[in-house]
């Protein structure tokens, strides 16, 4: 009878701490992609000022860096610049679901495995 108390108390601790794991990571996440929503906003407006500024798109390579990629797309869905690929080998961008929505609201962002990266973006 103790041992059958102390299993069952055993595995009612496992339980909640995995579910306790579980909340703790999905919170986490949640938290994090909120904040890199706003950080990537933030910059983007840091961004849009420069470029206004600049006399060519070809600088944008100037503000791009390992871990800040830029995309130009005009409003045909063309690539007009990409800072780590060819933009001229750029598929058309116009079916894109932030596209879609950036055109329709004025911003758009979406989550997906990138053609480019072969890694979520």
């Amino acid at each position: 009878m103790k041992r059958r108390l102390i299993l069952s108390l055993f595995y009612m601790g496992l339980i909640a701490t995995i579910v306790s794991m579980l909340a703790t990571v999905f919170v986490y996440q949640s938290t994090m992609s909120t904040e890199i929503k706003e950080n990537l906003a933030n910059e983007l407006r840091l961004l849009k000022i420069g470029y206004e500024k600049l006399p060519q798109s070809e600088n944008l390579k100037d503000f791009s860096a390992e871990n800040f990629r830029i995309t130009l797309i005009d409003p045909s869905g063309k690539v007009i610049f990409k800072s780590d690929a060819d933009a001229e080998k750029m598929e058309n961008h116009l079916d894109r679901p932030e596209i879609i929505a950036a055109l329709e609201t004025g911003k758009g962002s979406d989550t997906r495995i990138s053609s480019t990266l072969g890694a979520e973006v």
